[in-house]
């Protein structure tokens, strides 16, 4: 009799895989929204543009910070490290909203969080690589500030 195995940690990677192709889908979907709505309103409509039908109900942003999570550099800074202690160079945008989304802040849409990631990036506590891998700057000690991590921000996108 064959013994099963089952990588765990395999199928939580190729879960937020997954996410992130998701919430990438997703935003497409937005994008040609868009598009289609600006082509609808300009007269340029035409009917061999093919948009999938806004079928969602979901906000245009995602729901609101919940309270008592860490900073968002705080949020971003673990799930990059941790995807470095298991041998990544880094995690690409996406993925850094699926990891986030997935343990701190169900439901996060990128706009929520992206451009404060390419603050940090902007401002030395992030780096990115050209292929837009981002990843951690200090590796062997904790983010300066708030080591506990809890936020005394209430509702909103919190940058530190």
């Amino acid at each position: 009799m064959k013994e099963l195995r089952i990588d765990l940690d395999k199928i939580d990677a190729r879960l937020r895989e997954i996410d992130a192709l998701r919430a990438s889908l997703a935003e497409e979907a937005e994008e040609l929204q868009t598009v289609k709505r600006i082509a609808v309103k300009y007269g340029n409509a035409s009917a061999e543009i093919a948009v999938p039908a806004d079928t969602s109900e979901e906000p245009r942003l995602g729901p609101p910070r919940p309270k008592g999570i860490p900073t968002l550099f705080h949020m971003t800074y673990e799930v990059l490290r941790e995807a470095e202690g298991q041998g990544k160079s880094g995690l690409s945008g996406a993925e850094i909203v699926a990891a986030i989304g997935e343990r701190y802040w169900p439901g996060l849409r990128n706009q929520q969080v992206m451009p404060s990631v390419y603050g940090f990036v902007k401002d030395g506590r992030l780096g990115k690589m050209q292929d837009g891998t981002f990843y951690t700057v200090r590796k062997d000690e904790a983010p300066p500030g708030n080591p506990e991590g809890a936020s005394q921000d209430t509702g909103g996108v919190a940058t530190p």
